[in-house]
């Protein structure tokens, strides 16, 4: 029997990991466990999820803080087990966090197969410029995460922003892998993207979902809110859903918070006429998938790569480059086959 770890860390990286079960991992040859990385007080993960459909999943937490200097005992205990125990495959979400880093680092080495899934959009990155700074800032912070661990490593790995630059990926999974610049020749899989009425059962009730809090789901806008910590970003979101209030009026406005947003930042939403705001943690996918006759718009979040063919779908990114308010070190690969046009207000 095969067995297959997964390490988790946000309700994205959960569905994905849903998705990935379901269309592999769920005919009985493979035993599943889910990890669920939080830290108190931050967590985006909910408490409970229901997994009953998938026999042969369990799911198990651990919390840590990967700024704490402190010994952390259940986190030692818990990588302790997971190097005695022989995984074929180990998925991770965030290669920039020493806890994923350093169990792929070892379980690669033991002969698992290790596998990048994706953590938002930032496989359809390009790098720009280099960051020497920033990677030994990271270096720097492993070491001294892991070492408070007694996690050692004996060839550290160096970071770098470069996505899959580590040697020990094995493979990346990817819902847009003919997308990837694939520049270090990994081993592409894609994510099938297509949810079909038994997989959408299956995750609804995964994530409790019933959609009811959404009054709507015909013809109505869908934002999804980013969590942004550039003023002049946070500026042009607020002027950037004015506009699209004043240009469709007859239209109802959904904005679907980020977890992390910040609360001046939500207040500023909530203040505009006639929008209506989701809180909640269930993924932005499930809400989009779930709308017909619809536009879903972003400045660049991977929630608009979902499939969905009864919807438009609107990246606003071009008109942030426009302002020059880019992020600093990226450029965001544009995918005209994936995304139907550009809102310009």
């Amino acid at each position: 029997m095969n067995k297959i770890l997964f390490l988790v860390h946000t309700e994205y990286h959960l569905l994905i990991t849903s998705k990935i079960i379901f269309d592999h991992f769920c005919n009985g040859n493979s035993d599943v466990e889910i990890i669920m990385g939080k830290t108190d007080g931050k967590s985006r993960l909910k408490e409970s999820y229901d997994f009953s459909e998938f026999t042969n999943v369990i799911i198990n937490e651990i919390y840590y803080d990967e700024f704490d200097r402190k010994p952390n005992k259940l986190l030692q205990e818990l990588a302790a087990r997971i190097l005695n125990t022989n995984y074929s495959r180990f998925y991770f979400f965030q290669e920039h966090h020493p806890v994923p880093v350093y169990f792929a680092y070892q379980m690669h080495k033991r002969g698992a197969t290790v596998c990048l899934a994706p953590d938002g959009a930032k496989a359809y990155n390009r790098i720009t410029k280099i960051a020497p700074r920033w990677s030994t800032l990271a270096y720097i912070w492993y070491h001294r995460f892991l070492i408070a661990n007694g996690f050692y490593f004996w060839r550290m790995p160096w970071p770098e922003l470069r996505y899959a630059s580590f040697s020990f990926i094995d493979e990346v999974w990817l819902t847009y892998s003919e997308k990837y610049l694939n520049w270090n020749n990994k081993k592409l899989v894609k994510i099938n993207n297509e949810f079909d009425k038994e997989a959408m059962k299956i995750i609804r009730q995964i994530f409790h979902f019933s959609g009811e809090n959404l009054n709507e789901m015909n013809n109505i806008i869908f934002f999804i809110n980013q969590n942004f910590e550039d003023d002049g970003l946070c500026s042009f979101e607020i002027e950037f859903l004015n506009g699209i209030r004043q240009q469709h009026p007859d239209k109802s406005i959904v904005v679907k918070l980020h977890p992390n947003t910040i609360e001046k930042q939500k207040k500023a939403i909530s203040e505009i006429q006639n929008v209506f705001l989701l809180m909640d943690n269930v993924p932005a996918e499930l809400y989009i998938l779930s709308l017909t006759n619809s536009l879903v718009v972003s400045f660049w979040s991977t929630s608009n790569l979902t499939f969905n063919p009864e919807c438009r779908f609107y990246w606003a990114y071009p008109m942030i480059e426009d302002r020059g308010l880019m992020i600093k070190y990226f450029f965001f690969f544009r995918t005209p086959q994936i995304i139907s046009g550009m809102y310009v207000m």
